[in-house]
């Protein structure tokens, strides 16, 4: 009874030896399974994560030549502007140098007149004169003329009035 009672202690050790054994096979089975499962899962993040990074890279070049295009865009823009407000300034300066020499011109032209009124306002009256004595002798030049084409007209019709009265006195 004793050696049985040893014996069934034995084997129940050996049954549980066994059985650890047995769950340590199915632990290390499971935690094989487990680690295949996460070198997938780790392959494929590491997969995104490339796939990520030449994303962000491709983004980002191409956003740095739209930035640059527009930059260049912008600097030609900048320089057109510039030529223009140059071009504009340049036209204002000449205007206003036109202005000033205009200016100048009249300034002397009215002191040069207020220093002189009395003469050139005699000589206008002279001048304005002239005309009128041209145009008066115009006037009686043709007045004359008239008056020398109404005494042929009068002799004319005098000398027909003659006529007439001696072809109806025949």
């Amino acid at each position: 009874e004793d050696d049985a009672v040893v014996d069934l202690m034995l084997l129940q050790k050996q049954f549980e030896a066994i059985m650890e054994k047995h769950r340590d096979a199915k632990r290390k089975k499971g935690t094989a399974k487990i680690n295949e499962t996460v070198a997938v899962i780790q392959r494929r993040l590491d997969a995104f994560k490339a796939d990520s990074h030449k994303r962000r890279e491709a983004f980002q070049t191409e956003i740095g030549d739209k930035l640059r295009n527009l930059q260049s865009e912008l600097m030609e823009s900048k320089k057109g502007v510039n030529q223009i407000v140059t071009r504009f300034q340049e036209e204002v300066k000449e205007s206003l140098g036109l202005l000033q020499s205009m200016t100048e011109q009249v300034s002397s032209m009215s002191q040069e007149y207020e220093a002189d009124w009395p003469s050139k306002l005699k000589s206008d009256e002279e001048h304005a004169l002239r005309e009128l004595k041209h145009e008066v002798e115009e006037q009686i030049h043709n007045i004359d003329k008239g008056l020398q084409d109404v005494s042929k007209d009068s002799r004319t019709y005098k000398m027909l009035g003659q006529f007439l009265e001696k072809a109806l006195g025949e």
